[in-house]
């Protein structure tokens, strides 16, 4: 039969009918959602990664990718560097060991990144499908996972480590919606130490969103207090014993001083921009894609602040006993709580996406409950899906797109980055030293090496005074011909010194003044320096 699902009426929540439907019709209909999602899914994600022809988009150069970084660091350790001995990294490395062992399989280039992305998404959508399941029917289920397709992980397709560690957190929850018996707490216990292995605040948040679906078993009198104890030091126990031999070669490759600095003290650090504590920054335009995604910006932010702290309170109001689906409704709304707590004193859109996952979900729940108004509510829902799907790719075909042959492969290079890229790829062979400034977009692509421990520079306190002189020093003892600067990306002209409160980058600028001199300026504002010598 179809999971109960639960219905407010007041302060009590009450469950509805089961359907008449048989456990093999069941079956088939979910199998054929399941089967929908996956086909859109698919056909979704490759026409934003991909010509019809096979070949991948580049993405758009102003836009700071932070996979990028990570594209980088996999690189750096395939190159036998050592996670922060020979380069500075703020977040631990699991992510890293993802794309290195993609890079090493498939090879590092733009066609095994967007192919990742893809699979990404893909798994992602599945999580998504069967933790919905667990609250709610197979058709509204494949809406809520279609949702999180195209509202969340669709609005910028940057596989950062927010969404590894989102989706390990979405795997232990899952496991836990349907038992929470000693092997599946043990099971939990272990994507949650992979979630910490990518993001270091993600384990703590899984373990306290887990923690609270046991506890609200024994709350409910299903469980006893010592039951919950011990099913509590499982969790945490087995989520340590997976974390620690994971993590422990590069504790102590770096130093455990070192890497309490660099994973614990320090992030609290760069999280500190002027903007995004509780409001993010919104942006409008007029052209569709801007405008889609002003759309998903909006829906994001209101998801993540109301949606799970209002199941959070349904639930608390609760007056009976739990089943499988109440439990599932409030890992779902400890976890939505607890992500939101973890991203709000830094609001900016990559994390808010990848954290409002169990929101969407129990957006969809909510709606389910709306009485007269769910079929219209339903139907606008779908719509919207629809419409971003259509919009989305059709907008990005609106750009000219120029096909470039770079060392790792072909790629295609909207109309206003083309020039840039094209340029380096001229005047750079693969495996030459080169630093760009205030990203890191280019390295893999083009397969050039950074000769500095510093993956980027911005001009605020973040960027400490100690990596401007490693990178001066990087600079000079490996002679680097080329560096990239970007003016429009907050780091300021090169003749213009301490353009900004909290800006350490003069010695560079000096540096760059007696040594360099600019060769090339494109068309978004990039510069290339070239030395001298």
């Amino acid at each position: 039969m179809p999971s109960s699902v639960l219905q407010t009426t007041g302060a009590q929540i009450v469950e509805p009918a089961a359907g008449l439907c048989s456990q093999p019709d069941l079956e088939t209909h979910q199998c054929k959602w399941l089967f929908l999602i996956l086909a859109v899914t698919f056909c979704y994600l490759y026409i934003s990664l991909f010509s019809l022809s096979g070949i991948p988009y580049f993405g758009n150069l102003r836009q700071v990718s932070d996979q990028a970084a990570f594209w980088t660091y996999a690189c750096r350790m395939l190159s036998g560097q050592v996670f922060l001995r020979d380069f500075h990294q703020f977040t631990p490395p699991g992510t890293d060991l993802i794309y290195a062992a993609v890079f090493h399989w498939f090879g590092a280039s733009m066609c095994s990144i967007n192919w990742t992305i893809l699979w990404l998404g893909i798994v992602l959508v599945i999580v998504c499908y069967y933790l919905a399941r667990s609250v709610l029917r197979p058709g509204m289920a494949a809406l809520a996972a279609l949702l999180c397709l195209v509202v969340l992980y669709g609005d910028r397709l940057d596989a950062t480590h927010h969404w590894f560690s989102s989706l390990a957190n979405l795997l232990a929850v899952l496991i836990l919606s349907s038992r929470r018996n000693w092997p599946s707490i043990a099971a939990a216990g272990t994507f949650i130490a992979f979630a910490a292995f990518c993001t270091q605040t993600s384990g703590a948040v899984g373990l306290l969103a887990c923690c609270a679906g046991l506890a609200w078993e024994w709350r409910n009198s299903q469980i006893s207090s010592r039951l919950l104890l011990s099913r509590s030091m499982l969790l945490f126990g087995a989520a340590f014993v997976v974390w620690l031999p994971i993590s422990w070669r590069f504790i102590a490759q770096a130093g455990p001083a070192k890497y309490w600095y660099e994973q614990v003290i320090y992030p609290p650090k760069d999280g500190n921009f002027p903007t995004g504590f509780l409001i993010p920054h919104f942006t409008w335009s007029a052209h569709p894609r801007p405008a889609v995604a002003l759309f998903d910006h909006l829906t994001t932010y209101l998801l993540l602040l109301l949606v799970c702290p209002w199941v959070t309170i349904l639930c608390a109001r609760r007056r009976s006993g739990t089943n499988q689906s109440s439990v599932a409704l409030f890992l779902l709304a400890s976890l939505g709580v607890f992500q939101a707590l973890e991203v709000v004193t830094m609001l900016n859109w990559n994390r808010m996406a990848a954290a409002a996952i169990p929101s969407m979900i129990l957006a969809a729940w909510l709606i389910s409950r709306m009485g007269p108004a769910k079929r219209a509510a339903v139907a606008a829902c779908w719509c919207i899906v629809a419409a971003i799907i259509l919009v989305e790719p059709l907008a990005m075909r609106m750009h000219t797109y120029t096909r470039a042959d770079l060392p790792t492969g072909m790629a295609l290079l909207r109309k206003d980055d083309a020039g840039e890229v094209l340029w380096l790829a001229q005047h750079t062979h693969r495996g030459d030293w080169f630093f760009e400034a205030a990203n890191t977009r280019l390295y893999v692509p083009l397969a050039l090496k950074n000769p500095t421990s510093v993956h980027l520079l911005m001009a605020l306190d973040s960027t400490l005074p100690s990596w401007v002189t490693e990178v001066v020093q990087g600079l000079d003892q490996s002679r680097t011909r080329y560096i990239l600067w970007s003016p429009h990306s907050g780091i300021g002209a090169v003749e213009r010194m301490h353009a900004l409160p909290g800006d350490q980058l003069d010695p560079l600028r000096s540096y760059m003044q007696r040594t360099y001199m600019r060769v090339a300026v494109f068309a978004n504002g990039d510069e290339v320096w070239e030395r001298n010598n």
